[in-house]
């Protein structure tokens, strides 16, 4: 009966996402039908390598949430977009490249300490808050309380959902012999995906600009 409920819910989710015209809404149902599946996504990841299906399942899901985020901004003018590329198809391809790099870096670290499904999904929230936008959504919360916090809240539930997912679906792969991820291990995380963000928008995607100048031109 609860998980009855539960699907019912996420199908009306759905619908009042598809109604409202505000396809990043999706990203709540998507986080349902997750958690209600979580058995049978367990087992199916369980079958690749060591603990690969983290850095998998989280570069889906997050690919995931970039085509809801292309989805959203189709009939926004190009200049703005609020994209990794204002094409969508470009966007996509840098997209691999961007989750990539971010879910190897907390493939990294939950190699290496126990952190709890919160603490993946706050550190990421608190870095995407950071970085979207290049600092426009913290500036935007700062100045702008009223719109800004809830708007920077949102933020934070799209890049927190994607690495708590795989978390989720693969926390039980990793070693138990791990130590606790404490307030010093989450402020580690949050530096090394910020120089990763900084790496990427540095080098990589101008590598990728360069490497694909035929398909990014």
């Amino acid at each position: 009966m609860k998980r009855a409920a539960l699907w019912a819910l996420t199908g009306a989710l759905v619908g009042l996402a598809l109604a409202g015209d505000d396809p990043m809404l999706l990203i709540f149902p998507l986080w349902l039908a997750v958690v209600l599946l979580r058995e049978p996504l367990r087992a199916a990841l369980a079958r690749l390598p060591g603990t690969s299906g983290f850095w998998l399942s989280g570069v889906a899901f997050g690919m995931l949430i970039e085509a809801l985020a292309v989805w959203n901004n189709l009939d926004v003018p190009p200049a703005e977009r609020i994209l990794l590329h204002p094409d969508p198809a470009r966007d996509l391809l840098m997209g691999v490249f961007y989750y990539g790099l971010l879910m190897a870096v907390w493939w990294w670290l939950l190699g290496r300490a126990a952190f709890t499904g919160w603490q993946v999904f706050w550190v990421s929230g608190v870095f995407g808050i950071a970085t979207e936008e290049v600092g426009g959504v913290l500036l935007r919360a700062l100045t702008q309380p009223l719109t800004g916090i809830p708007y920077a809240l949102l933020v934070a539930v799209v890049y927190g959902l994607f690495p708590y997912l795989a978390w989720l679906l693969t926390a039980d792969r990793f070693s138990a012999s791990r130590p606790a991820a404490g307030w010093g291990w989450c402020a580690a995380a949050l530096l090394a995906l910020l120089v990763q963000w900084a790496v990427y928008g540095n080098t990589i995607y101008r590598w990728i600009l360069v490497s694909f100048s035929s398909l990014l031109c």
